[in-house]
């Protein structure tokens, strides 16, 4: 089953904004590299399956060069076919296996493995490791993903109890189907009230299995090869073919790992250096994926990343909302931060709260530190002593709050920042909207598209008909034309209730309003381009 299930069942084509080179790119800087620059370099991306993590970044950087490597025929075939539709020519992909890739492909200056090292048999992890050695220029950034232990132990007991069932069927598709509603229930069986275990397995169910796409669920779960592993024997392995861990490419790292600095306090004295400290703070708390960076052993990396902006400026941004009180709390003046995960930052700091909610308000638009002091500084001045040695303390300050906020997931910093619209430039009357390429051809045959910042949207019919359209051609007035004559031939429902009430003349004014405010959610997404 193992040998064709990819091409029988092809994995979920998805997005992973840490893996964007522009976010490799911002923590090799952080830490004191000078990595490539991503519009002119090359990447390889092993394992790229439909191209979800790659296209969207080969279309934004014409100059750099990508190879996708795929064991499945059935997903090179499918990515192919989506490259020639974007008409990409700085785009390679080979169905081919890992073990064969070797010094004919050249040197890459990032090397992509997303979602591999954990589900192949050992002597294929350990061509993963010999590839980053080998093929990574000697700046090169490689990132691997994996299960993570001590967490990927109960995801093990879960993944047992599918199997169970799984393994009596020889149709993977019905073997999936069967296994998920094995596991609900059994976890069903026995009240999680006062029960850790059946708590445990419960959450996992709910949250990991029966609200995921069966595909996911077979490929993540169910397939023949699937283990986890210790950061520290992660590390190992890679110092032992001489290379050097980096970072966490979701910034969960180093002395940022803790959940508060009372808990890194407490971690420091018994830990031998940051990689031992690291590995402590995945014991505390339970973790089950990494993604962790290499680079060349011998590169000299910074320690502690600096207390002020690096000399190369990156950006940041944030997509995050702001925790609006509950009904009938007051408000006290301090704004709390919410990721797309649900988990909240508070932090009063006044140029922190400052900063996170001007980040907030122009996203997707980014800015450097140095252009975040100048909006929040002269207000704070106001506010407080002009005393320049505590002034140059706070800035110091705010830096390291943004810094944990990033390790919550709060806000991105990178490298550099995609060509995006803002919503006010979004409704110049003269402005013909580009939306993001490989976005356009998600829209084709699915409701989720990945934004310029390589982050995944979800989407109406109604969206997917209008962005479709926004391929530069067409001003606004004319999208609402052609929206409208969409509705006038069936081919186009408006998702609007009680529609026998509505006269034919009304729905000029209802999709003119709904295409206003369906661009204005583009914009604020991402999915709009100035070029």
């Amino acid at each position: 089953m193992a040998e064709y299930i990819y091409d029988r069942v092809p994995y979920v084509t998805q997005s992973y904004p840490n893996a964007h080179p522009r976010n490799l790119a911002a923590i090799a800087t952080l830490y004191g590299l000078n990595p490539t620059a991503v519009d002119h370099c090359r990447v390889l991306v092993l394992g790229c399956a439909h191209g979800g993590n790659l296209f969207p970044v080969a279309t934004l950087y014409p100059d750099s060069q990508f190879i996708g490597i795929d064991n499945s025929e059935r997903q090179i075939e499918t990515a192919q076919s989506t490259a020639d539709t974007l008409g990409l020519s700085n785009t390679e992909l080979h169905c081919m296996d890992i073990l064969d890739i070797d010094e004919r492909m050249g040197q890459f200056d990032y090397v992509i493995a997303h979602g591999i090292y954990s589900w192949v048999p050992s002597h294929v992890r350990d061509k993963v490791f010999q590839i980053c050695k080998t093929r990574l220029t000697p700046n090169g950034i490689a990132y691997l993903s994996y299960n993570a232990l001590p967490g990927g132990h109960f995801n093990g007991i879960v993944r047992d109890i599918m199997l169970y069932r799984f393994n009596d069927y020889e149709d993977p598709e019905e073997g999936v189907n069967q296994a998920i509603a094995y596991l609900e229930k059994i976890t069903g069986i026995i009240p999680t009230q006062g029960n850790a275990y059946m708590f445990l397995l419960k959450l996992i169910q709910q949250t990991q299995v029966s609200s995921k796409d069966h595909a996911y669920v077979l490929h993540d779960y169910l397939e023949r090869d699937n283990d986890a592993f210790y950061f520290h024997e992660i590390v190992k392995k890679g110092q032992a073919l001489g290379l050097q861990y980096l970072g966490d490419a979701t910034f969960i790292g180093r002395e940022f790992a803790s959940q508060s600095p009372e808990t890194s306090r407490e971690i420091m004295p018994i830990t031998r250096d940051l990689i031992d400290f690291e590995q402590h703070i995945d014991f505390l708390i339970n973790r089950v994926f990494r993604c962790s960076l290499f680079c060349h052993e011998g590169l000299s990396i910074r320690p502690k990343i600096p207390e002020n902006n690096p000399a190369r400026p990156l950006y940041f941004s944030s997509m995050a909302q702001i925790v609006t009180p509950p009904n009938g709390q007051q408000s006290t003046g301090i704004s709390s931060f919410k990721n797309s995960f649900g988990s909240v930052m508070t932090d009063q700091n006044p140029l922190f709260q400052g900063a996170m909610k001007h980040l907030i308000a122009i996203y997707p638009e980014a800015v450097t530190f140095n252009q975040l002091l100048d909006t929040l500084l002269p207000a704070f001045k106001l506010q407080q002593s002009e005393n320049n040695q505590a002034l140059e303390q706070d800035i110091a300050l705010l830096y390291e709050i943004l810094l944990q906020a990033r390790s919550s997931s709060l806000i991105n910093i990178t490298i550099d920042k995609p060509p995006v619209v803002t919503v006010s430039h979004a409704y110049s009357s003269e402005h013909k909207l580009v939306a993001a390429p490989f976005a356009r051809v998600q829209a084709q045959s699915g409701n989720i598209v990945v934004s310029a910042w390589n982050e995944n949207v979800g989407l109406t019919e109604f969206d997917c008909h209008l962005l479709r359209l926004l391929d530069g051609t067409r001003k606004i007035r004319e999208l609402k034309k052609e929206m409208l004559s969409r509705h006038e031939n069936g081919s186009l429902k408006i998702p609007i209730e009680n529609t026998a009430s509505i006269q034919s003349h009304e729905y000029v004014k209802i999709i003119k309003k709904m295409v206003d405010s369906r661009l204005e959610f583009f914009a604020k997404s991402g999915l709009l381009l100035t070029k």
